[in-house]
């Protein structure tokens, strides 16, 4: 594997140097891990016609560098040696759990297809995720032209041995009369046409398809989870018909995102996937938060699948095409305690983000350089994927050693633990009965290990080792869920319904149509039949109020029912009204449609309506204080803020960020003790940025005295200049992954901690002001 610079242990190392500049001697090789370097001598290099080949023979495991010694600041040469792949253990790449993202058809040179795809192969991937675009692919309606980098793609994946699960998240203009590629297409035929060649033309080459990508934040989505819920329904559809063997994943959800996640499987997308599907870049300590959040949803709506994460990243800043020093070896270490955390918290296939070199604005996350050199992340990765192998989850902790993170898996051949110390190097015991214990570092260096009186000693710290040994067991052994029946497939499967309101009326942010109070909202059922009979039924509707305990619903549907006649491949549309009462507020309501043949029903399709009072009015509970002595400052580390009195009166919020990465400023209002707003509905502020930041989004977070925050997900974008009132209901904030665990689920209002009104930028400088905000209830 000389072009990535991997090579497996049994082979010698060959690279081949070639140079433009001045011609080194020699250069100085050593082996660099999380216990200190290893200095392995001088290597000479005999140059000619501008390339010299270096034989380094075999070497043991690790990551290396070599170094120009006349030049001590020029960045070095990389190369990693890891397991060879007839030592690894066997694994079934249908029960595979370590994964990674690829992207090689984005993000690799067609040249590089192959070398890239034996890299992921080599170093334990079993699986890997690249992309597709709809809309390159298809530049008309039914007309199909593959770009040629795709089938390289498929083909050198397949040739790797890897499955392959591709994921598309575009609309091709032409599919909707307004051309915004991130919306859904106006006729659910085109999803059904693409789904189909799709899985026909890259048959036993691609194993899986995710359909869509985060589209519960606006950056690849612009409508809400009913209009997603129709299209994966009939995208899943063709892809079953062109190929049935591949697997189907749902949407994967960007954050724990509740409104969002409620109304996709409210529409009964369930049966249409083959597997559950989310992201994280939270740090691992809060994985199993967050599976926890995702394995809960899915189980309140029955469903009995695989939990896959497709992507699972670290943000950390580039430095010039690769990451710097310190940052590489924080990769490495996240690599390891990322698939420990999340595949012990009950994620069955997990995938990295990302293989290759990608740099998204100023943050690298590729565990391989510009220059397809690798981390020190390759060698964490090929560690990883060796030492746990099937990694079947065991449970977690070390008797006697609470501060030490210790996680526990069967491999097949062995069992390893995974141990950590985030607080500074400690000596810990470890029972085993096997008298030849192995330990490695996390780039795969051997750590010498003696077993002794049924136990080994060892020392751990903040970066992580495994012990790979017979008969290991965690403190606490992990329970194994109660199975989940598979949901009833629904008698008319290939029916896809779906309630076509206005796209004005939606809000993308509240999950929600918004409806005129005292108005009769015109709408429509699509009922869209992809089966290969006539289809004679019944539509039947239905109102109900999202949270019975808020009170009955008061919208109110006709017709009631209506006959349904399709043809094969055919659709029809039948009008209905939404009738909204003028008092008020019309209370959050979920209308439903379904179709019936006999015993046969549909899946449903379900959108969430609420209607307001044109000017509906709010009386103010109590007016906040917005003296800057009364906040305090919050700020990502890579950045300042300064809080002053605005002009006029409010508060003036600074940041200036100076170093890449993460970029948040949240100046905050606690309350101790802690303030009882259940009288209230919501807060109502009047904001203006004065200087807007590329990226900046303003957002406002609750948080209850355990420290559990809910926050408004999608927040808002005021152009600078604007001032903008800002109406933050209670009842739309969603519980922060990034906080901690909140026991009862709900935010608590009568018991207030802190209120956080801050933004989130990619730019460097922001400044906005808080001209006022006040808590308040609806009359």
């Amino acid at each position: 594997m000389e072009r990535l610079r991997i090579f497996p242990e049994s082979a010698p190392v060959k690279l081949t140097l070639e140079t433009k500049a001045s011609s080194p001697a020699a250069l100085a090789l050593a082996r660099r891990g999380p216990g200190g370097d290893q200095a392995l001598g001088d290597r000479p290099l005999a140059w000619k016609d501008g390339r010299a080949v270096l034989h380094l023979g075999r070497l043991p495991r690790g990551y290396y560098e070599l170094r120009d010694p006349a030049v001590p600041e020029a960045l070095p040469l990389a190369f990693v040696v890891t397991f060879d792949p007839a030592a690894r253990p066997k694994v079934d790449p249908a029960s595979a759990r370590v994964a990674t993202d690829g992207a090689i058809a984005w993000l690799v040179r067609p040249d590089d297809f192959d070398a890239v795809s034996q890299a992921m192969a080599l170093c334990g991937a079993a699986w890997v995720r690249d992309r597709l675009s709809w809309a390159e692919v298809a530049p008309a309606r039914g007309e199909f032209k593959w770009a040629e980098r795709y089938d390289r793609a498929a083909d050198a994946q397949r040739r790797a041995g890897l499955s392959v699960v591709t994921v598309f998240h575009d609309t091709p203009p032409w599919a909707r009369a307004d051309g915004d590629r991130k919306a859904f297409p106006e006729s659910l035929r085109d999803a059904y046409d693409f789904g189909r060649a799709l899985a026909e033309h890259f048959r036993g080459r691609i194993q899986a398809c995710e359909i869509w990508n985060e589209a519960d934040i606006d950056v690849f989505a612009a409508e809400p989870a009913d209009r997603l819920a129709a299209f994966h329904k009939a995208a899943a559809l063709g892809i079953k018909a062109g190929d049935p063997r591949v697997l189907v994943l749902f949407n994967s959800f960007a954050t724990p995102a509740k409104a969002f996640g409620e109304l996709y499987f409210e529409n009964e997308v369930g049966t249409y996937g083959d597997a559950y599907n989310h992201h994280l870049y939270q740090p691992p300590d809060k994985h199993p938060q967050v599976a926890r959040w995702h394995l809960e949803l899915a189980a309140r709506f029955g469903l009995g699948l695989p939990f896959w994460v497709t992507e699972a990243g670290v943000h950390l800043p580039d430095a010039g095409g690769r990451l710097r020093e310190g940052d590489r070896w924080k990769q490495a270490d996240f690599v390891a305690k990322s698939y420990a955390r999340s595949l012990d918290a009950g994620i069955d296939r997990h995938f990295f983000f990302i293989f290759p070199y990608y740099k998204e604005g100023a943050v690298d996350f590729g565990l391989l350089d510009r220059d397809l050199g690798p981390t020190p992340g390759v060698a964490a990765f090929a560690t990883m994927s060796h030492a746990l192998g099937r990694a079947t989850p065991l449970g977690t902790g070390l008797a006697g050693a609470d501060d030490v993170a210790a996680a526990f898996f069967d491999a097949g051949p062995w069992r390893t633990a995974v141990l950590w110390r985030d607080a500074g190097p400690k000596e810990v015991l470890l029972p085993t009965p096997d008298p030849a214990p192995r330990g490695l570092t996390v780039t795969g260096e051997e750590i010498p290990l003696r077993a002794q009186g049924g136990a080994v000693r060892l020392t751990v710290g903040p970066s992580p080792v495994y012990v790979l040994a017979k008969g290991l067991k965690p403190a606490v052994e992990r329970s194994r869920p109660a199975p989940v029946s598979p949901l009833p497939e629904p008698g008319l499967k290939e029916t896809v319904l779906r309630i076509a309101l206005p796209r004005p009326l939606a809000s993308f942010r509240r999950q929600r149509y918004a409806l005129e109070a005292g108005a009769v909202q015109e709408a429509e059922v699509e009922v869209w039949h992809f089966g290969a009979a006539p289809l004679i039924g019944m539509l039947r509707l239905a109102v109900a109020a999202v949270d019975p305990a808020r009170g009955a619903p008061t919208v109110r549907v006709e017709p009631a029912e209506a006959a349904v006649e399709a043809a094969p491949m055919g659709v029809v549309r039948i009008p209905i009204r939404l009738h909204v009462p003028p008092e008020g507020t019309a209370g959050l309501c979920r209308v439903t449609a379904r179709v019936a043949a006999g015993d046969r029903s549909t899946a449903a399709a379900c959108v969430r309506v609420a209607a307001e009072a044109k000017g509906a009015a709010v009386r103010v509970v109590s007016a906040l204080p917005l003296a800057p002595s009364a906040w305090a400052s919050n700020i990502s580390g890579n950045g300042t803020s300064r809080l002053t009195a605005a002009e006029g009166g409010g508060l003036r919020v600074e940041s200036i960020f100076t170093r890449p990465g993460d970029r948040w400023s949240y100046p905050v209002l606690a309350f101790d003790p802690p303030r009882d707003l259940s009288a209230c509905t919501g807060l109502r502020l009047r904001v203006k940025v004065v200087q807007a930041a590329e990226g900046l989004t303003l957002r406002v977070q609750v948080a209850e005295p355990g420290g559990a925050s809910y926050l408004t997900q999608d927040g808002i974008r005021p152009k600078a200049g604007d001032v903008t009132e800002w109406r933050v209901p209670f009842a739309d904030l969603e519980h922060g992954a990034f906080s901690s665990e909140d026991p009862n689920g709900r935010l608590d209002l009568d018991r207030v901690a802190r209120i956080l009104v801050g933004a989130n930028q990619s730019g460097d400088r922001s400044v906005f002001e808080i001209l006022s905000m006040e808590a308040v209830a609806e009359r």
